[in-house]
């Protein structure tokens, strides 16, 4: 290198420059700086360029690190001599010293930041216009591992911050994009350079951040999330002073472009990242106003679940969104429904089309009425185009509800629920367009655990099904045709529309399918209701559905059962309960045809009702077609309830009638009528003892005596009773009773067709029990096949089992298949038990003695399973319910016999039919493909046995090869085992895993076969739920009648035949 490559330097101090030592370097600085300042005075520009070219090229651009720490602090001392002249050398100075922020030596990036930190010292302003650059480097410095060069760069950031803040000039949108890049930095030193700067920005009086916040917001919102304290204060803190700006500078702040990336960050999991978000929106929605409504579904996305928050430190969380959530339902005003909906004349009512209304005043109520709204020519316009009008997006507010309909918390579910009746309230016509989209969910609550859910939820549906602006909509048509009448009854109400009907037809499926809902909700739900609509609407619509759309009669029932019980206590139905009692108008005398002929779905409840309408002698015509009713306990149960009634005060008026039996002597003959069919109760007595304080003479009344003239009216002569058909109602009655009875005794006993063979088998019964459509009887096709062995034994000179002299084998693959691998478990057990593991087993007394005991139970475990497979269940012979069969049973005139239309055969007590075995089964629990048998009278012993011996034989393979396998790891699998290590350990996995299932399964077998011993109820019995129509024995009985009479040793042997549980073939069983 020669002395012309680095002209003007001399060569000392291009060796000073390119020395190790520091100092040496610096006194090469020091001559530089005389040697710039020489040409400032004589104005020489090109010594000094080429000076700098040399320092910016040869020397900071070199390789050697030295040379290019030599190379800075020329650069800076350059600088120095220049003074106010840098600014015609600013490119020359500043780029390569911004090249060596990159330098893989830190100790060459400190003194780059020690070199720019003078030159901008300098410069000050000129250095603007490379503001990104300087900022680029500095954000990336200040994440630097080595602690020196990040404590170098904050002073010249500190210094880039003065001259930011000084400067009228700074570029502020071009340096926004790196900003924005900058800030998602991971690095917590970085995140932290990043805060600082925002805050120097805002704080500077010649910018304006609020309108550049929205690129910086996510960021900021990332970096608040930070783990660190610091940065989260600090953080916090900025974020604070821009929303104190924001509500201080409304108009330039661009709501809108924020919103979205506060709704999505008021979602997140870290709670300070939520409230922050959540307080930013509630200022939103206070100084915005209504340009938040196209956000609504975001905002209830984002405000619902927090609403639910229990825990102490989610309190400010809470009270925030609750903010949110008031401040945005006052967004929503009547203003927003102008454009109502008119519905499609098309019958399928999917096109929606909309028309003007003008709201002339707004009312005290926040309910919308006809006086308010003022309907103007039709406008066919797009219903999505309508529902943006005014910036609210109804549909997606609607999805987001019904979302959250179904959220876990109640609060929540609680929340969506009043803002489906706040929309509801106020844009009535909007929100009718997607009612098809919330019905079906709305009446799924009704089945909410919560209560509070539940009553707003009525509210909610009461509101629908009143609401005017649903006049103009129609529902979708339900899977079942509305009758006329119920609808003409609708029609005629001018306070219910036609999501009435929908919600009442829909409100009883739900109860039909949903019995539990009935029974713990169904009062409290139809007392609400009647709170919410008009209780009359209730009762008709309902009456009119039971009496032409319900096909199932025992739900009829109990509905209307339900019903009369609410219509006579409930407080609610005071003034129905009046106008029924009174009659006085033609409307209330057509509401009672229209309630009496639903109520002959539960004879109790129309006698009731009669009472209540003082219709006496109807009442009393009434008890005399109750003796040919069916009297169950039920029955007798729902008259009890009546007795109960008439002491209540709901009946005072009716008490006190009794006073003058002269002129009510069918109520006395009524409640006669109900003496006589109960029971010596207490129901009785008190029946008998309130008609014994009737008042002696009062049943002896003189003809002629002036008390006549002081009679008091009798109910039956009410002028409007006149008009009532009690002759067709009582027609009525007494057929919808005897269908009722006749589906009742069908639905006991399983029947769809009854035969009557009076003549043909001696006055008995035959009733064929089963469903409508079944197979015919094939004598042919029989799954079963039974062989006598008793030959085959004489043969080989075995007598020792006497009592298996016929074999039971059910052809069925799929049973072969499961006791095919049933016994080959068994077997693999054996082996690995017997060969793999105690043979070899160095100890062989413990290996004698486990190994017996392990084979006895394997022994007693497949002859109990051989047993439970080839012995017959209990089966009923298939074809032997015949006209001979039948008449030597020697039954009684109008005594039963049931007879199974599948295997023709004359069907015992407790037997059920096996669609495997194709045959009936007395006590029949199961059929288990196991055993390839069912389990039954004859064969439950065999199979408890069975599952008993596989649980013991499972624990003990179990025991077996834990103690071995941890004896063999101990030993080093010395002398453990014939096979190798790991072929052992794979047998032995096995054989656990093997051992683990069966030990499980057949432990809950055994357990659910003894407990169905012991409650003498077999598992189809349990699983029908079917009334025990036989005389349950005790536990100890229970199990004799299964296991043999007396206890003995041969309870636990499959090779004896209990003696109650030995059944012989018999040629017909009843």
């Amino acid at each position: 290198m020669n002395e012309k490559d680095f002209s003007p330097l001399t060569p000392s101090c291009v060796r000073s420059l390119n020395d190790k030592l520091y100092e040496k370097r610096k006194v090469a600085a020091l001559e530089i700086e005389r040697m710039v300042k020489e040409y400032v005075s004589l104005n020489n520009t090109v010594k000094i360029k080429q000076l700098l070219r040399v320092l910016g090229k040869d020397f900071a651009s070199s390789h050697s690190p030295h040379s290019r720490k030599g190379g800075l602090i020329g650069l800076a001392a350059c600088a120095i001599a220049l003074g106010k002249e840098c600014t015609s050398y600013i490119h020359e100075l500043v780029e390569p010293v911004l090249a060596c922020f990159n330098d893989q030596d830190s100790r060459v990036r400190y003194y780059a930041c020690e070199s720019l930190y003078n030159i901008v010292k300098v410069t000050r302003g000129a250095v603007l216009p490379f503001f990104n650059s300087v900022f680029d480097g500095l954000s990336r410095l200040a994440a630097d591992p080595d602690a020196n060069v990040r404590n170098g760069s904050e002073l010249l950031d500190r210094l880039m911050k003065d001259i930011v803040t000084e400067s009228s000039s700074f570029d502020l949108v071009a340096f926004m994009p790196l900003l924005r890049d900058r800030i998602y930095t991971k690095n917590p030193f970085a995140r932290q350079f990043m805060v600082s700067w925002i805050q120097v920005l805002d704080a500077g009086p010649d910018i304006d951040m609020i309108v550049f916040l929205p690129e910086l917001l996510d960021g900021l919102f990332n970096i608040l999330g930070d783990p660190t304290s610091e940065i989260r204060k600090m953080c916090e803190a900025c974020l604070g002073e821009f929303l104190k700006g924001i509500t201080k500078k409304r108009k330039k702040a661009n709501f809108p472009a924020m919103t979205n990336i506060l709704i999505v960050h008021s979602q997140s999991t870290d709670p300070l990242i939520q409230t922050t978000a959540l307080i930013w929106l509630k200022e939103f929605v206070q100084c915005a106003g209504r340009i938040m409504l196209p956000f609504a579904s975001g905002l209830i996305t984002a405000v619902l679940p927090c609403l639910s928050f229990d825990e102490d430190h989610s309190k400010k969380t809470r009270e925030v969104a609750k903010a949110v959530n008031n401040g945005l339902q006052r967004l929503i005003t009547m203003e927003d429904d102008q454009l109502t909906t008119s519905p499609s004349n098309d019958s399928s009512h999917s096109n929606k089309h909309s028309s003007n209304s003008s709201i002339n005043d707004k009312p005290n109520d926040d309910r919308p009425n006809n006086d308010t709204i003022e309907n103007k020519n039709t406008v066919s316009v797009d219903a999505d185009k309508e529902e943006t009008i005014n910036g609210l997006d109804v549909g997606s507010i609607v999805a987001v509800l019904i979302q959250h309909l179904l959220h876990e918390a109640m609060n929540t579910r609680i929340q969506a629920l009043r803002w489906i009746f706040h929309l509801h309230l106020k844009i009535p016509y909007k929100i009718f367009i997607h009612v098809d989209e919330l019905f079906p969910l709305l009446l799924k609550t009704l089945s909410d655990p919560a209560d509070e859910v539940v009553l707003l939820d009525l509210e909610v549906l009461a509101e629908i099904s009143s609401s005017e602006a649903g006049k103009q909509f129609s529902p979708k048509s339900p899977d079942s045709k509305i009758p006329d009448s119920i609808q003409e009854g609708i029609n005629a109400s001018h306070s219910m529309n036609k999501f009435f009907t929908r919600f009442m037809v829909d409100l009883l499926k739900l109860f039909s399918t949903d019995r539990q809902l009935l029974e713990d909700r169904g009062s409290f739900i139809i007392r609400q209701l009647c709170l919410q609509l008009n209780s009359e609407d209730i009762y008709r619509c309902i009456s009119e559905i039971l009496l032409h759309e319900e096909e199932d009669t025992k739900f009829a029932s109990n509905m209307v059962q339900t019903l009369s019980t609410i219509l006579l206590t409930s407080t609610e139905l005071f003034e129905l309960r009046m106008q029924l009692k009174e009659l006085e108008t033609k409307e209330s005398v057509d509401l009672f045809i229209c309630l009496y002929k639903s109520w002959c779905h539960n004879p109790v409840a129309t006698v009731g009702l009669c009472f209540l309408c003082q219709t006496y002698q109807h009442a009393s015509h009434l008890m005399q077609v109750f003796g040919d009713l069916e009297v169950t306990v039920e029955f007798l149960t729902e008259i009890d309830k009546l007795v109960q009634l008439i002491e209540s005060p709901i009946f005072t008026y009716l008490r006190l009638q009794l006073l003058h039996t002269e002129s009510n002597q069918y109520l006395l003959k009524s409640l006669y009528g109900l003496l006589m069919l109960l029971p010596q109760s207490d129901a009785f007595r008190t029946l008998q003892h309130r008609l014994q304080c009737i008042p002696p003479a009062s049943f002896s009344p003189t003809p002629h005596s002036s008390s006549n003239q002081l009679l008091s009216p009798s109910p039956e002569d009410r002028e409007t009773l006149k008009d009532v058909p009690f002759n067709e109602l009582l027609t009525h009655f007494m057929s919808d009773s005897k269908l009722k009875r006749t589906i009742e005794i069908n639905n006991f006993i399983f029947l769809k067709n009854i035969f009557y063979k009076m003549s043909e088998s001696g006055g008995a019964i035959i009733r064929t029990s089963g469903r409508k459509s079944v197979q015919p009887y094939d004598p042919e096709d029989d799954t079963v096949k039974e062989i006598d062995c008793t030959r085959y034994w004489n043969t080989i000179g075995i007598y020792a089992f006497p009592n298996c002299h016929r074999v039971w084998f059910v052809k069925d693959i799929c049973g072969l298949v499961c006791v095919f691998f049933t016994w080959l478990l068994v077997f693999y057990a054996i082996y690995v038990v017997i060969f793999v593991m105690l043979i070899p087993y160095p100890y062989p007394v413990y290996s004698t003695i486990n190994g017996m005991i392990f084979l006895f139970g394997c022994f007693l475990a497949i002859s109990s399973h051989a047993r439970c497979m080839l012995s017959d269940p209990g089966a009923v012979p298939r074809g032997n319910a015949t006209k001979e069969n039948i008449m030597k049973l020697g039954l009684q005139e109008g005594q039963v016999v049931y007879k199974c239309p599948k295997c023709i055969s004359i069907k015992p007590e407790r037997a059920h039919h096996c669609s495997v075995c194709r045959r009936c089964i007395r006590k029949m629990d199961h059929h288990c493909p196991w055993v390839n048998n069912c389990v039954g009278e004859n064969n439950q012993k065999y199979f408890v046995l069975f599952t008993l011996y596989i649980f013991i034989i499972s624990v003990h393979a179990m025991a077996i090869s834990v103690q071995y396998f941890i004896t063999c790891v101990g030993s080093d699998w010395s002398g453990c085992s014939n096979y190798s290590p790991a072929a052992t350990t794979v047998f032995i996995i096995f054989l656990v895993f093997e051992g683990l299932l069966f030990g499980i399964f057949t432990a809950i077998m055994c357990g659910t076969q003894l407990s169905a011993i012991c409650t003498d109820e077999t598992g189809i019995e349990q699983l029908k739920k079917e009334q025990a129509t036989w005389e349950r024995k005790s536990k100890w009985l229970s199990i004799k009648a299964v296991f043999g009479h007396p206890f003995s040793i041969t309870w636990f042997s499959p090779f004896s035949t209990p003696k109650l549980g030995r059944s012989e073939r018999t040629f017909f069983a009843v």
